[in-house]
């Protein structure tokens, strides 16, 4: 009774389509537990046009015969599923109404029908949706091994018979994916992709070349953020060409480094066509090239002798030393119990090159070593590049990558494999930068927004490289103030601007270390050890931290800071973390060009105070171009000063005689004019040709303020700086003349004589962390003082970006304009 309804009830159906019919005969063999089978399709004779479908139980039928009969079978036969089942539907469609009908329709089956969670497994029955398939290439994409994506998928669904797939389906699903999206075209898609990145985003680098039949060969390529990534933390580059990570085996050769956190930071990627010194060279070329041919300090490679002879050509001022996992893996293939254990100290634990040669000489005689021991006399050639020894006072920044699963480039290899397409491993690569980014962004996040604690009476050092350092570069630097209980100076001489302080233990004093101190007054100009390492780690060591406690300094000079291990290391651009790269502004290339053009000039201008003063001149003059003349502040015109004019007020000061031939004028000076016309005088005044303050004539509170980036309690600030009771009497020599003729001035102005004027040393202004920007400070201060407070507040953060920007404002200012055209119109 129950098969009659079935029947009446099926045959009763009427589909819109072929596929439509079959979906739902499916699904009736899911509810009853059978699977389903197309077989014939019938079409309309000389057309395409279907017009009957045959739809049967997956157990129609039997095996041919021929299976049966193979004598040599190179696997086990799957096992027989087919017993002749006579279950199926027929659909066809009216050519009247274009309507789809069941023809015929056979409801017995002839075995067991499946029950339960059993149907979930039967073939037609399985299969991945779109969705499901567009989450399983994702979780590929994230680093998800198949299986794993599986297992994923299984829960997320509530269980293996909810999910509506076997394994088996997804790996199929995956071949048939990246087949169908390559199909033999996998360079031709790698050089598509870096085309579309590039044009995409400009700064985005890759090269690339071809045999002479278009084969690709080799190809290196660096986003921006690898670019930008080089630029701040480019000194020490790990590589290691032993990875075949495609099925064409070509080797992969990622560019890794270490970031401000420690953490590994990508520098670039590169693929070659073989391992000679050739391929390698036209690599380091190409990476040099992304990086605008600025050569990294030391390298650290696996033991490659034509990656060794590349390095050798194409960065021969590099350091170079071994992978010490390399070094593991090969110890442990050639060595065997005491004599490995032997070998290990001279990788990690001697640290002398006498104690190394004198304990070599030993190793040789005891394991009787002789020239047949290839490997170990080819280790001895090359101690230089592996031995501690030999490379513990080299910059390495202590890196080794020692072991594999705690290398600097583990997280790049992780999920590698061998059977990967190109296509693959672009992704793979893509996905690799946006966790090591991520995990950079989390760290840059907890490091801007918390200090690391400190006890309440931690020393005073101690709690101001909390300020400067990344957390996990304060932990380092904390070891080594931890140490000073236990270190002091012996003995103090000097020589001229150089002092030597020599610092040994307070129980003993047969160990001593030598730190001089180079000074400007009473600055800390440089700073080194004779353990060297600020040279090769780049943080003090315990025995200048006992210098600098010993002279009671309370904060860490700037020439004790390296950068790289601070959230300073490149304020210039802000990354956009985003799922495959990081795009940039479009004028990074023009900035590059101009910072490395630049650079050298503010240095050597900042090296003499002549210099100093004519490049301040020409920002003060630029600064005063980009804003309104008169400048409006709060209410008030404002008139900058440029340093040389400063420099002409004060020796008008300092001498009775400049003082009496400027009141003695006939006539109103063009300073004064200048002065009187305006509101308020900004001054940049520099102290003994070291460092830069800001004084700010106020004449409507008759009032001089002082805005000084290193400010100290000083009771009369004018005594203890006389250059500024100078520049006063002489601003007030020009004022005084200009006052007795017929001048425009300001309504603020009603006192000419500035220099009795009370001085007030203004305490909310920011301070500088370091011993070089009080200039930029005071060109900050400059621009935005307002009278009592300034418009716009900064932090040392704000300022080291400034000093990067500052060449390619000056360079774009409008200032410049008019050289440019008189030498057009020369030409």
């Amino acid at each position: 009774m129950e098969d009659n309804e079935e029947h009446d009830m099926v045959v009763n159906e009427t589909f819109s389509s072929e596929e439509e019919g079959y979906k739902y005969y499916n699904a009736y063999a899911k509810s009853k537990g059978f699977g389903v089978r197309k077989e014939e399709l019938t079409k309309k004779p000389g057309t395409d046009i279907a017009f009957r479908r045959l739809y049967v139980c997956s157990k129609e039928g039997y095996r041919a015969r021929k299976h049966f009969e193979k004598t040599k079978r190179k696997r086990t036969p799957r096992p027989l599923s087919r017993c002749g089942c006579g279950a199926r539907m027929e659909i066809e469609m009216s050519m009247e109404s274009g309507e789809w009908f069941v023809k015929d329709f056979v409801v017995e089956h002839n075995h067991p029908l499946a029950i339960g969670d059993q149907t979930t497994f039967i073939r037609s029955h399985r299969g991945l949706n779109d969705a499901q398939k567009a989450d399983a290439i994702e979780y590929g994409i994230g680093g998800l091994r198949t299986h794993e994506i599986m297992e994923v998928m299984e829960k997320q669904h509530g269980g293996p018979e909810k999910v509506g797939f076997v394994p088996r389906d997804l790996y199929n699903f995956f071949a048939k994916y990246k087949k169908e999206r390559i199909e033999g075209r996998d360079a031709e898609f790698l050089l598509n992709y870096m085309a579309a990145r590039q044009e995409k985003d400009p700064e985005f680098f890759y090269k690339h070349i071809t045999d002479s039949e278009g084969h690709l060969e080799n190809i290196f390529w660096a986003d921006a953020q690898c670019r930008m990534d080089y630029d701040a933390f480019g000194g020490v580059v790990v590589f290691d060409s032993t990875y075949r990570v495609n099925k064409y085996n070509l080797p992969f050769v990622p560019f890794i480094g270490v970031n401000h956190h420690r953490s590994t930071t990508v520098f670039g990627f590169g693929i070659v066509s073989d391992e000679k010194t050739k391929s390698y060279v036209w690599l380091l070329e190409a990476f040099l090239e992304s990086a605008q041919q600025n050569h990294p300090r030391s390298v650290i490679t696996d033991g490659d002798h034509a990656m060794a002879r590349a390095i050798s050509k194409v960065f021969p001022n590099a350091d170079h030393r071994l992978c010490s996992w390399h070094i593991e893996q090969n110890m442990i293939r050639h060595l065997r119990k005491t004599k490995l254990s032997d070998f290990r100290k001279f990788v990690y634990y001697y640290r002398n090159v006498d104690e190394f040669e004198s304990r070599w000489a030993d190793f040789l005689e005891e394991y009787e070593i002789t020239e047949k021991d290839a490997w170990i006399n080819r280790m001895y050639e090359l101690r230089k590049k592996w031995s501690r020894a030999y490379t513990k006072d080299r910059y390495f920044l202590r890196m080794q990558s020692n072991q594999r699963s705690e290398s600097l480039n583990s997280r790049i290899h992780k999920n590698l494999d061998r059977r990967m397409s190109l296509a693959d491993l672009l992704e793979h690569t893509d996905h690799c930068l946006w966790r090591i980014r991520k995990n950079e962004a989390e760290l840059d996040a907890r490091a801007s927004q918390t200090v690391p604690f400190t006890e309440l009476d931690a020393e005073p050092l101690l709690r101001s490289s909390a300020n400067i350092y990344t957390p996990v570069m304060f932990k380092k630097v904390k070891q080594q103030i931890d140490q000073l209980p236990k270190w002091g100076v012996a003995k103090v001489t000097k020589k001229d601007a150089v002092v030597v302080y020599v610092v040994a233990p307070k129980e003993r004093r047969d160990v001593i270390y030598d730190v001089k101190l180079t000074m400007a007054g009473p600055m800390v100009q440089g700073v080194n050890c004779r353990c060297l390492k600020m040279e090769t780690e780049e943080i003090p060591c315990t025995h200048i931290f006992s210098v600098l406690k010993f002279l009671g300094l309370i904060s860490v000079p700037r020439c004790c800071i390296s950068r790289r291990w601070t959230m300073l290391a490149k304020p210039a651009f802000e990354s956009e973390r985003k799922a495959n790269m990081h795009d940039w502004s479009e004028w990074m290339d023009r900035y590059h060009n101009l910072r490395n053009r630049s650079n050298l000039f503010l240095f050597n201008a900042a090296s003499s105070p002549e210099k100093s003063q004519k490049v301040m001149d020409t920002i003060i003059t630029w600064m005063q171009h980009m804003h309104p003349i008169p400048e409006i502040r709060a209410g008030r015109t404002v008139y900058m000063e440029r340093a040389s004019r400063v420099d002409l007020l004060v020796r008008d000061g300092r001498s009775d005689a400049y003082n009496r031939d400027v009141r003695n004028k006939n006539h109103g000076t063009g300073m004064g004019k200048v002065y009187i016309s305006h509101d308020m005088i900004c001054l940049p005044v520099n102290y003994d040709n070291i460092h830069w303050y800001v004084v700010n004539v106020n004449p409507e509170e008759r009032l001089i303020q002082v805005l000084d980036s290193m400010r100290k309690e000083t009771k009369n600030f004018k005594k203890a700086h006389p250059e500024l009771e100078k520049m006063l009497k002489g601003m007030e020599a020009h004022l005084d003349v200009t006052s007795r003729h017929d001048c425009e001035k300001s309504d603020s102005w009603s006192d000419y004589a500035v220099n009795s004027w009370p001085v007030q040393v203004v305490k909310n202004v920011p301070q500088q962390k370091d011993g070089i920007s009080c200039g930029l400070y005071a060109l900050k201060n400059m621009a935005n003082w307002i009278g009592h407070e300034l418009s716009q507040n900064f932090t040392q953060a704000d300022i080291d970006k400034f000093r990067k920007e500052l060449p390619a404002l000056i360079v774009d200012s409008p200032l410049n304009e008019e050289p440019r055209q008189q030498q057009k119109n020369k030409n």
